[in-house]
């Protein structure tokens, strides 16, 4: 980008834009120059365009381009042109960009894709020799085109789908050998046809015809040359005809015709404007004529170059291209420069609001201007004061004491000036730099000033004799009064003072420690602009800071201005206004340096009727602080969903894998001198903004839900303007996750938990009705059992022994026997009643049987009970009548056939934590003793002891355990049984 012309030339350019210039101003605009330097594939450019989108199109023979301010799209023969020439572009209500080529091809471009019509061959029939002159398009889509340099006068009409059986050609004349026929389409359209005969064109006739053919002017061109360049341009109300060096302007309304011969031939016309046309001459640049040709408003623009086409873009900025060095833009003057119209190195040094309407403007020269707004928007300067006896020098504050009084303090002295009579008062002030007045406030009844380190007192009765009321050790930048608190503060190069005005000290804040380069009150908060801070606010509650960290453009801060709850706060880098609400809560918007072309600083800003204003070297600025943003072009340009291109809608319904997510928009502001910023969120009532510079965004990996896409981009003034379009997007949960497949999993789950729990039911139900009639098949077992072991003869036997001992008068032994007896028949009648029996249950019942048996046969056999110590005889539950029967066996085949030392030994002890081992031995005859007298009473033990082992079979069934029990025969040398040992193993119960 480049500045093209002089200072002067672009003056006159800005008046294309006002066609005003007040006295002692001159607003001056910037151009952008764009070429082949900054990617523009031509710098021969044949007409400008921009379409309903904002987008800037670009015909030039090199290709068509597509601008959007940040890059061009470029459209050649090698993505799908015809050829590389194009004239002229259109636009239809569908938003597809018509073109027409050098060649007569006519094709259109829509969403980025280059398309041809079918009906190009008949197009090519239709001309011959002749060229493609315009091509028109109304509001039925039917398409129209005319031709020049041909034999005949003659039109096409395409109509959908523009394929070789829809083209006709229409209102044919043949009735004069040269000449031209217009026909209007629309408002601002038209085609025209030309034909052309021989020799010199001085009886040369233009018709210009209605969309129904009715005639609305029939005109004749004398024109002497031999060789005839024609060109038509239209506005709503005229139509405007080169032919050669002839420019001719017909008025559709009030049926006029002006004309004028320039002494070069005339490439270009084009209305911009209802009072402006600007005029092109091959190689003279832009000439600016005003509507009816009879005054050139202003010298020649682009000297040295051909214009050849104009645009006005929605931001009102001005497109002008030309046939050598591409395209030339001039921004919108939303921000107007104005000089002081005097010598080229005179300065503005100072401004001050005089009113509604006007401030003062102060120069370095000693010159005081009051600057008024008019109803137009613009300002006139007017000297009021000037220096001509350098008195003064710079001016460097401006103080308004009443109506028509202004105190002006200067590099060489302070003057009171009398804005009626324009007298001047001087100020008894010694013609020392160091002693000028910064800063000047009310006080009650006198005007309190500072100089660099000194604070003075002005009477206003008689503000000519200032008093000195105190000296400060620091510099000093500014000083407020706070009335409502009567508190003077000032500010240092080293923080915040507050001044006693009666005890005449000055107290130090003991917060703020950094150079203070502006004091303004309002709200009862104390705003303070810091030369490394940032802004900071005061108030009863403490400081609140708001710099760089915070959004605010800069935090080296030069001065502020405060209108309502706006605080504009002038930076090295700047403008930031802050909208401040409380402590922690504020808005900010930002305007770069780089917006006011040629400004090096900011000063403090004036604010004059919605107009900010400030100056920067011999530059005054202005711009409006109110600014509708309702036309910014900005939306959202393409949608790729797994990197597929999708139409653009406000509500789109995803499946849950379409989460790659790539969003592209495009702000137009052509007026940005940077790179456009933005920021975007995914969520209405999400406050947090995700900010970027890319134009395009990507979301690879969406879960699932709903969506709101909201971007917005920041425009030349800092406002953040939203996209036209919003995208509300939801992506749909896998089908794994969603309502009815859920639903159906859990009744599938529930069904089949149901079958699971009623397989094992049935599974429990079969285990236990397989326990029950295991347990029933053991309590049978158990009841023969008892029948088997505790046999009549045992009972008989014991019995008759107490009988004996009754009859032998052995009462004691009777009475011992009976005790035992009656307690072991308890015992057991008890233990048939439950399921276990306790180990120590157990033992007593073995060891009550022992002792009858041993009592019976008079103490015939020893016995011995062994218990393992570590064993809990009285929690350990076992079957009941596991024991006894091996006992039985052992003393009745065992012991009582041997003569001698008898002995029988019980053994208890833990095998593991679900089975006991008892051991039964005895040293008896052994079991291949058998007595013929005791064969009945063995198969009784033998059923007893098969008993006992189906009981431990059942047992290690339901236990799933190893149970039962192991017979050892004990013999001696010779093969003689010396005894039996039993090996039990007895399974513990619930465990």
């Amino acid at each position: 980008i480049c500045l093209h012309i002089m200072l002067k030339q672009l003056a006159y350019l800005f008046i294309l834009v006002t066609f005003f210039s007040p006295p002692f101003s001159a607003q001056q605009p910037i151009l952008k120059n764009f070429s082949t330097k900054n990617g523009l594939p031509s710098n021969e450019v044949y007409s400008l365009y921009q379409d309903k989108k904002g987008y800037i199109w670009i015909c030039t023979d090199a290709g068509l381009v597509k601008y959007n301010g940040n890059y061009f799209k470029k459209f050649s023969s090698a993505n799908g042109l015809p050829d590389n020439t194009v004239f002229e572009v259109k636009e239809d209500k569908y938003g597809k960009i018509w073109y027409r080529s050098f060649l007569g091809k006519i094709g259109y471009i829509l969403n980025d894709s280059v398309f041809t019509i079918s009906a190009n061959k008949k197009i090519e029939e239709y001309v011959k020799d002749g060229i493609i002159s315009s091509f028109a398009i109304d509001q039925n889509d039917v398409l129209y085109l005319g031709k020049k340099n041909s034999e005949n006068i003659s039109f096409l009409k395409i109509s959908p789908p523009y394929s070789e059986n829809n083209v006709n050609e229409v209102w044919k004349n043949n009735s004069f050998k040269n000449g031209i026929d217009l026909v209007c389409i629309g408002e601002n359209d038209f085609v025209f046809s030309d034909k052309r005969g021989s020799g010199k064109y001085n009886n040369y006739r233009f018709n210009i015809y209605d969309k129904y053919h009715h005639l609305l002017f029939a005109d004749k061109l004398e024109i002497p040359e031999d060789v005839l360049f024609t060109r038509i341009s239209r506005n709503k109300e005229n139509i405007y005809l080169i032919a050669n060096k002839l420019l001719k302007k017909f008025g559709l309304t009030n049926k006029s015709i002006i004309h004028k011969t320039f002494s070069d031939q005339v490439i270009s016309a084009v209305p911009v404007d209802s009072n402006i046309i600007l005029v092109g001459e091959r190689n003279k640049g832009v000439e600016f004529y005003n509507n009816n040709f009879n005054a050139l408003l202003f010298d020649n623009l682009l000297d040295g170059l051909t214009f050849t086409s104009a645009i006005k873009d929605y931001q009102n900025g001005y497109w002008v291209s030309s046939l050598e060095s591409g395209v030339f833009y001039m921004p919108s003057q939303k921000i107007n420069y104005y000089t002081t119209g005097n010598a080229a190195n005179e300065r503005i040094s100072q401004l001050s609001v005089n009113n509604d309407s006007c401030l003062f403007v102060g120069s370095n020269s000693g010159r005081l201007l009051l600057g008024t707004i008019q109803r137009t928007g613009k300002m006139v300067l007017q000297e009021i004061y000037s220096d001509q006896k350098n008195q003064l020098g710079i001016i460097g504050t401006i103080f308004k004491l009443d109506y028509r009084t202004v105190i002006l303090s200067c590099e060489l002295g302070c003057i009171g000036l009398d804005l009626e009579s324009k007298k001047i008062k001087k100020i008894s002030m010694k013609n020392n730099p160091l002693l000028i007045f910064k800063k000047i406030i009310n006080y009650k009844d006198c005007l309190l000033c500072i100089t660099q380190r000194d604070i003075y007192a002005l009477p206003k009765t008689d503000y000519t004799k200032p008093r000195l009321i105190f000296q400060s050790k620091y510099r000093l930048t500014s000083i407020v009064y706070d009335s409502i608190n009567n508190k003077i503060f000032l500010g240092g190069l080293r923080g915040l003072y507050c001044y006693n005005f009666k005890e005449k000290v000055v107290a130090k804040d003991s917060i703020l420690n950094c150079r203070v380069q502006d004091l303004k009150l309002a709200g009862g908060k104390l705003f303070i602009a810091t030369n490394a801070e940032g802004l900071i606010i005061k108030s009863e509650s403490g400081y609140d800071t708001i710099n760089e960290k915070k959004g605010l453009i800069s935090n080296i801060c030069k001065s502020i201005t405060i209108d309502k709850n706006e605080i504009w706060v002038s930076t090295n880098s700047g403008i930031s206004k802050v909208v401040y609400h409380k402590k922690g809560s504020f808005e900010i918007n930002n305007i770069e340096l780089s917006s006011f072309t040629g400004a090096t600083s900011v000063s403090q800003i004036s604010l004059l009727n919605n107009k900010a204003f400030f100056f920067s070297g011999d530059k005054l600025y202005s711009f409006d602080t109110k600014i509708n943003h309702e036309d910014a072009k900005f939306f959202i340009s393409s949608l790729k969903i797994n990197n597929k291109e999708y139409g653009i809608k406000p509500f789109l319904i995803l499946e849950h894998n379409q989460s790659n997510i790539k969003v592209q928009y495009e702000a137009l502001f052509y007026d940005c001198n940077t790179a456009i910023h933005y920021r975007y969120k995914m969520n209405k009532d999400n406050s947090v903004w995700d900010y970027t510079n890319e134009t395009y965004v990507n979301f690879p990996y969406l879960s699932p839900g709903t969506y709101d896409f909201i971007v917005e981009a920041e425009n030349k003034e800092g406002h953040w303007i939203p996209a036209d379009n919003v995208i509300t997007f939801k992506i749909e949960k896998p089908f794994w996750q969603k309502v009815w497949f859920i639903i159906i999993v859990a009744l599938l789950f529930g069904l089949l938990i149901t079958l699971v729990l009623w397989y094992f039911y049935r599974r429990i139900l079969k285990q236990e009705l397989h326990k029950n009639s295991l347990k029933m098949l053991m309590y049978d077992l158990e009841n023969k059992a008892v029948k088997a072991q505790m046999n009549p003869h045992f009972i008989f036997n014991s019995l008759s022994s107490i009988q004996e001992f009754i009859l032998s008068d052995d009462n004691e032994n009777a009475y011992r026997y009976l005790s035992r007896f009656s307690k072991l028949i308890r015992k057991l009648l008890e233990s048939n009643t439950k399921e276990s029996i306790t180990l120590e249950a157990e033992i007593d019942i073995l060891k009550g049987y022992i002792e009858i048996e041993a009592l019976r046969f008079q103490n015939a056999f020893n016995y011995q009970l062994n218990v393992n110590e570590k064993l809990n005889v009285l929690e350990i539950p076992i079957p009941h009548m596991l024991i006894q029967p091996f006992v039985e066996n052992a003393i009745w085949h065992g012991l009582l056939h041997k003569n001698s030392d008898k002995n029988l030994e019980l053994t208890f002890d833990l095998l593991n934590e679900n089975c006991l081992i008892c051991i039964v031995e005895d040293n008896g005859v052994g079991r291949s003793f058998k007595p013929g007298n005791l064969t009945e009473n063995l198969k009784k033990e033998s059923l007893a002891i098969e008993f006992i082992n189906q009981r431990l079979n059942l047992y290690s069934k339901i236990k799933k355990l190893k149970y039962g029990f192991e017979i050892i025969d004990k013999t001696d040398s010779n093969g003689f049984g010396t005894g039996t040992i039993v090996k039990i193993k007895i399974p513990i119960l619930n465990k």
